[in-house]
């Protein structure tokens, strides 16, 4: 479990850099431990938008990591279903399987899996 959360500590450190995520708390926990953890992470990244995606997708690969991209949750959880990842990435909004929909059954098929939710919405 506490490997789980350095993998997603990790994604955020990733998320910043790519200018996404400005939380100076992450970045201090980030120096205290990154530091010791230097391995190449497989992220599914499952993002609609291509732009972002390809925002995120340079950003992650500046850092090293092995990312792959599904633009709807149909693809994503075809994607998921071919082979292991990390630290899955969701947006919440996406055409065909929604991200909580696609949340559900990875958790249902991999309930360690880490899965973080992105969303634009100003409320769940």
């Amino acid at each position: 479990m506490q490997l789980a959360w350095v993998k997603i500590l990790q994604l955020i450190y990733s998320l910043q850099i790519a200018g996404l995520l400005l939380n100076r708390a992450t970045r201090i926990l980030w120096r205290s431990v990154g530091r010791y953890f230097t391995f190449n992470m497989k992220i599914l990244l499952v993002e609609d938008e291509a732009s972002l995606a390809s925002f995120i997708q340079k950003g992650m690969a500046a850092e090293g990591y092995e990312l792959r991209v599904a633009y709807d949750g149909t693809m994503g959880q075809r994607l998921f279903d071919q082979q292991p990842f990390d630290v899955v990435v969701l947006d919440v909004n996406l055409p065909g399987l929604n991200g909580f929909e696609l949340c559900r059954y990875i958790k249902q098929h991999s309930p360690h899996q880490a899965v973080l939710l992105l969303t634009a919405l100003d409320g769940l």
